[in-house]
């Protein structure tokens, strides 16, 4: 199976995947980085009205594949 390394950002916070994970393809590293962000974003207890979460995915290689971003709003209406 290939090994993926997911690399995290919040705000201006990089942190660099040295350990990685084993993947079907990219589809499924596609699924697992998808999923990571849902679940911070989910843990997230930040005060903020705004939160963007980024992963970007690289291969054994360490190059870039591809790169998903997760943004969360808060609009208040009154």
């Amino acid at each position: 199976m290939p090994r993926y390394y997911v690399d995290l950002q919040r705000g201006s916070q990089l942190t660099k995947d040295t350990k990685g994970f084993d993947a079907e393809d990219d589809f499924a590293a596609k699924a697992h980085a998808r999923q990571l962000l849902i679940a911070l974003a989910r843990d997230s207890n930040e005060g903020s009205d705004h939160i963007k979460l980024s992963a970007y995915v690289r291969d054994k290689r360490r190059v870039i594949l591809f790169h998903v971003e997760l943004s969360l709003d808060l609009n208040w209406t009154a």
